[in-house]
């Protein structure tokens, strides 16, 4: 695939990225409605659960983003059992020479708490979620996409030319 292509493809995975987030943000937004207007009808649990799933995707999108953008500029993602905190740890780097960093110390910060927080989702086999705790990693998930999206443009987007002048 022709590297203008594939920096397109990026891009367009960022955008989609960002929609993953609205999506989220609007059924946040239309389940605090609805607790507000029908309080019986409000399920704080079911509300956990659907933000819990939305995290989820938008993590794995994020991984999926980041790590194509580092295979294409670095070469490959060294291959460990921590791969995860891994990709996280190279996305934050600058490489001299190559590219800067995909993600500042906040988005790093920010993936770092989403992916802890995906972990303890995975593995809540008894379908058990703390809501309140679910609802504190929704400002992570808002950082960790703009950084990501952010870092994903800063690196593949072509500087926008000025209009040329015109001979008045």
């Amino acid at each position: 695939m022709g590297d203008h292509v594939f920096q397109l493809l990026l891009l367009s995975k960022a955008n989609d990225l960002e929609l993953a987030l609205g999506h989220m943000l609007d059924a946040e937004e239309r389940q605090q409605q609805l607790k507000i207007q029908f309080p019986a009808a409000y399920d704080a649990n079911f509300h956990a659960a659907g933000i819990a799933t939305h995290i989820q995707g938008i993590y794995t999108q994020i991984e999926s983003l980041l790590k194509q953008a580092i295979e294409a500029t670095d070469g490959r993602l060294p291959k460990s059992e921590t791969w995860h905190q891994d990709l996280i740890r190279v996305a934050g780097m600058a490489i001299p020479g190559e590219r800067g960093a995909l993600l500042d110390a906040d988005g790093v910060k920010s993936m770092k708490a989403v992916l802890g927080f995906r972990h303890k989702v995975r593995s809540n086999y008894a379908g058990e979620l703390d809501p309140e705790r679910v609802f504190e990693h929704i400002p992570n998930t808002v950082s960790a996409v703009q950084a990501a999206a952010g870092g994903i443009r800063e690196l593949f987007e072509p500087p926008e030319t000025p209009p040329p002048e015109r001979d008045v």
